[in-house]
C-alpha cells in the first residue's frame, strides 16, 4: 500500500480490508514501533470499555481487579498484532451497548449506530468473530415484537446505518480499484474453504473443550444459570449464555487450536465476571469483608501480570536490539540488496513475508506467501501460474522441501546461497 498496491488485487490475504488500514497506520507511524503504538491503543481502549461494563455492577478498586481477573485465564496476548486483538475493542463496545439497552433502558441513536459500526468493523477484520450480533439482534427484534407488537424499524435502521457507514466506503474503494472480485475470492471464498477443509466435528469438539476450560466459560455459564434460577434478568441471561456458547463455537469452527483464536472470548467474560463479583459482594459474609474478594481477585490477576511481564521482556529486547536480525537473515538480505535493485521484485516461497519488509522490495506475485495456496478458490494451478508469470530477480526458499514445487523456473536461476537463494541469470 505504501508503494501504491491494492489489497487482494495485488496481494493475496484472507484477512479483512480493515486490517490492512490498521496495519498501514502503524507502518506509516514508525513501522514496528508504530504497530506497537496502534496495538497499545486498541488493547488499552478495550480495557477501558471493559472497565465501563464492570462499573455498571461493581464499584471501586474491585472493578479494576474484576476486569483483569476476567482476562487472566487465557494468556493469549503473546506478541500480538493479531486480528483478534483488534476486534476485542469492537466486541466489548457491542456488549456494552446491548447491556445498556436491555438492563439500563439506554437506546439513543448514537448507541445503536455505534453498535452497527462495531459490527461492520468486525466483519471487515474477520467475519467469524461477529457471532454476538446475530444472537442479540434477533433478541432485540423478538423483545420489541413482544412489547410493541411491531418490528423495531427505528433500531434496525440505526443499526444498518451504522454498519453501512463503515462497510460501504470499503466496498466502493475496492470496486474503484478493481479489487472487489479478488476480495470476494480471498476473504470470503478462501475463508469458507479453509474452515471447511480443516474442520471435523471431532476437531471442533475438542477445540471447544480446550477454550471452554482455559477461559472458565463453563463456570460462568453455570453461574448465569444460577442467576436465572433466582429469576434475575432471565431473558437477557439466557440470551447471553447462547451468545457465549455460539461465540465459543465460532472461535473453534476451524477445528484447530491456536491460542490466539481464544482472544475473542475475553470480551464475553466481562459481564458474567461482573455479575459474579456483584453477587459475592452481596452475601452477608462479604458485606463486611470485601477485602477477601479483593485478595481472591488479586491472586487470579497475578496470572495476567505474569503474561504482561513475559511479554514486556520480549518487547524491551526487541526495542533494545532495534533492527538486528539473525546471521542467516542478514546474509539473505545482503544478497537481495546485491542482486535486486530498489524497483526489482523478489519472491519468498514459504511463510516468511517479513523479508519483503526488511528488504523493502515488492513481491513478483500476488501470492507473497504460500501458506493458503491450497485453499485458493481458483486452485493450486492458478497460484503456480501467477508465481511463474513474472520472473523475480531473486527467489528466497529456505524451506525448499515444502515450497520449491510452486516455482517451476529454477533452470533460469543460479543458486547463490546454499540454504536457498536463487538469482535470475543474465541473458
Amino acid at each position: 500500500m505504501a508503494k501504491g498496491g491494492v489489497p487482494y488485487r495485488d496481494a493475496f490475504d484472507n484477512k479483512g480490508p480493515l486490517m490492512y488500514f490498521i496495519e498501514f497506520v502503524g507502518y506509516i507511524l514508525g513501522k514496528k514501533i508504530g504497530l506497537y503504538l496502534v496495538e497499545f491503543l486498541f488493547v488499552f481502549s478495550f480495557f477501558l470499555v471493559s472497565y465501563s461494563i464492570v462499573k455498571r455492577f461493581v464499584s471501586g478498586k474491585i472493578a479494576v481487579l474484576t476486569v483483569i481477573a476476567a482476562a487472566s485465564p487465557l494468556g493469549v496476548f503473546y506478541m500480538g498484532n493479531l486480528t483478534e486483538e483488534y476486534s476485542m475493542l469492537f466486541l466489548a463496545l457491542g456488549i456494552l451497548v446491548f447491556i445498556d439497552f436491555f438492563l439500563f433502558d439506554k437506546d439513543s441513536f448514537w448507541r445503536i449506530f455505534i453498535c452497527g459500526t462495531c459490527f461492520g468493523a468486525v466483519l471487515l477484520i474477520r467475519a467469524n468473530m461477529a457471532g454476538m450480533w446475530p444472537v442479540f439482534c434477533v433478541y432485540v427484534i423478538v423483545d420489541q415484537l413482544k412489547k410493541n407488537h411491531k418490528l423495531p424499524v427505528k433500531y434496525i435502521s440505526e443499526f444498518v446505518l451504522g454498519s453501512a457507514a463503515i462497510i460501504v466506503p470499503f466496498v466502493f474503494w475496492l470496486f474503484s480499484k478493481g479489487a472487489l472480485p479478488e476480495f470476494w475470492k480471498d476473504y470470503i471464498v478462501t475463508n469458507f474453504a479453509y474452515a471447511g477443509g480443516a474442520t471435523s466435528l471431532k476437531g471442533v469438539f475438542f477445540c471447544c473443550i480446550h477454550f471452554a476450560t482455559v477461559s472458565y466459560i463453563e463456570i460462568y455459564v453455570l453461574f448465569l444459570l444460577f442467576i436465572i434460577f433466582k429469576k434475575e434478568n432471565i431473558a437477557f441471561n439466557v440470551v447471553y449464555i447462547v451468545f457465549m456458547l455460539f461465540n465459543l463455537y465460532m472461535s473453534c469452527m476451524a477445528g484447530v487450536v491456536y491460542d490466539h483464536y481464544g482472544m475473542i472470548l475475553i470480551p464475553s467474560l466481562i459481564y458474567p465476571a461482573s455479575v459474579l463479583v456483584k453477587y459475592v459482594l452481596s452475601l452477608d459474609f462479604f458485606k463486611t469483608g470485601k477485602y477477601y474478594v479483593a485478595i481472591f481477585l488479586t491472586l487470579i490477576s497475578l496470572v495476567f501480570f505474569v503474561f504482561v511481564y513475559k511479554n514486556l521482556i520480549v518487547f524491551t529486547e526487541q526495542i533494545k536490539n532495534g533492527e538486528k536480525v539473525s546471521t542467516e537473515r542478514t546474509e539473505v538480505l545482503n544478497l537481495i540488496n546485491e542482486y535486486a535493485g530498489e524497483d526489482d521484485r523478489i519472491l519468498v516461497l514459504g511463510y516468511d513475508p517479513q523479508y519483503y519488509i526488511d528488504a523493502d522490495r515488492l513481491c513478483s506475485s500476488k501470492f507473497y506467501y504460500s501458506f493458503f495456496y491450497d485453499h485458493y478458490p481458483d486452485g493450486t494451478d492458478a497460484v503456480i501460474e501467477d508465481l511463474n508469470q513474472n520472473l523475480p530477480k531473486v527467489v528466497v526458499c529456505l524451506n525448499a522441501s515444502e515450497n520449491m514445487f510452486l516455482f517451476e523456473n529454477y533452470d533460469k536461476y543460479e543458486k547463490v546461497y546454499q540454504r536457498g537463494v536463487w538469482v535470475l541469470r543474465e541473458e
